[in-house]
This record gives structure tokens, sequence and C-alpha cells, in this order.
């Protein structure tokens, strides 16, 4: 291509025109010239706008599938704490604290877990002291975990927390803490926390890539400070594509 354009150049440059027929020629050549430079412009805006467009829409995509599981978390939650025969299992628990009371407790909530998107309960008090763990995969409530807490305790209101760790024992999680008494005007002072983890649950809604392309990849962060984290896993971080 380059050597045709040189060896066009040529010819003109051999073609004996007059300097008033020259700068026509170059004018008309740099009005092409600016044309095509201006067409692949706009052509490269529009391809912008499109794939700013697609995703967007994968994005708004994304973010209804998580309102809606976020959802589905909180109506079970409200429909736990309200279940008559949990509440009297609670009851029995913290009135008796004995060995079968935990197993009777143990063996309800085991079932609910199983059968939800739960991967550990904790019961806390207002402080954060666990007065019951499930599986006794979370030792100590983290500090940021705490402080939802306390909205919680304030509002007497269910939260969800963000994505965290609470220690290194356990993977990324997001906790629904939900005060046990939610419809009574006096604060509650006991929590269940209703715990899923992010690999096995949340993380699978960005997993799957709504496009056109095989190499898309939904990728979730958390700042801290000036550095970035990912949270969930790469799936395609060999891929030549990516």
């Amino acid at each position: 291509m380059i050597n045709y354009i040189a060896s066009f150049l040529h010819e003109i440059v051999s073609i004996q025109l007059s300097k008033k027929k020259l700068i026509y020629l170059l004018a008309i050549l740099l009005v092409i010239l600016v044309a095509g430079i201006i067409l692949l412009y706009l052509q490269y805006s529009d391809f912008q706008s499109i794939a700013y467009n697609r995703l967007l829409t994968i994005a708004e995509i994304k973010k209804k599938d998580i309102g809606s599981w976020l959802k589905d978390q909180t109506d079970d939650a409200d429909l736990l704490i309200k279940s008559g025969q949990f509440r009297n299992l609670l009851q029995n628990y913290f009135t008796y604290n004995n060995a079968e009371s935990y197993n009777i407790l143990y063996t309800f909530l085991d079932f609910i877990v199983k059968n939800n998107d739960i991967s550990e309960v904790l019961l806390v008090n207002n402080d954060g002291t666990i007065l019951f763990s499930l599986y006794k995969h979370i030792k100590v409530v983290a500090q940021e975990t705490l402080h939802y807490l306390q909205y919680a305790a304030a509002t007497n209101k269910p939260v969800f927390t963000d994505i965290h760790i609470d220690n290194k024992d356990f993977d990324y999680h997001i906790s629904l803490i939900v005060p046990l008494n939610p419809d009574s005007t006096a604060k509650s002072n006991h929590f269940i926390i209703l715990i899923s983890s992010a690999q096995n649950f949340i993380f699978l809604y960005y997993k799957d890539w709504t496009g056109f392309t095989q190499s898309g990849e939904t990728i979730l962060f958390a700042k801290d400070k000036s550095t970035l984290y990912i949270l969930n896993h790469i799936y395609r971080k060999n891929s030549r594509d990516h």
C-alpha cells in the first residue's frame, strides 16, 4: 500500500503541471485526507457508543440480578424470624442453653442453610458477642460487621453488610443482619446474622457474561484508599482475548 502511494505521488510529480494546478491538486488531496480522518473518527465514536451501550446494558442486567438475589435473601430472613417454631427454639436455647436445646436449634438451622443461599448462621448480642455459631467458621465478628450491627441496632431494621472477610478461615461473604424483634417498638438485644459465601452465590452472577463475545469478563473491585482489590475469580485471565 505504501509503495502504491509512493508510486502515485511520483507519477504526479513527474507530470508537468502549472503551479496553480499543482496547488489545486494538493488542496483536493488534503480535503480527501481530512475527510478520511473525520470519517474514521466518526466510525470510532460510533463504535465506542455501541460498546458503551452494550456494557451499560450488561451492567444493568447484573445490577437487577443482584438486587433480586438480595430481595430473596431478605424475604427468606423475614419468614425465618417470624416463624413460630424458630422463635420457640430460640427461646429454649436462650433459656436453657444446654446440649438438647443447642442440638434442636442446630438441626433446624442446618436445614434452613442447606435449602437456601446461606453458608453460616450466627446469633449475636448487640455488642457482637457470638452466642451461637452453626458451623463455627467464624470465631470473632469483624470490625466492619460491627458497624453494620450498630446500624441494625439503632434502626431495628435488617441490613446487608458489604462483601468482606471476618477471618482468614472463611472466604469473602456478604451478611444479612436481622434484629430478632423487628416488629417490636423495643430495641432488639439479639440479632441473627445470615452469612452467604460470595464465591458460592453472589459471584456466580458475575461469572455469566451476557454479550456477543466469549472473552468478556465482569470484575468486582473493592477500594481501600488508593488500592483496588479484585474480589471475584477471573475465569478468563489466561485468555489471550481478554
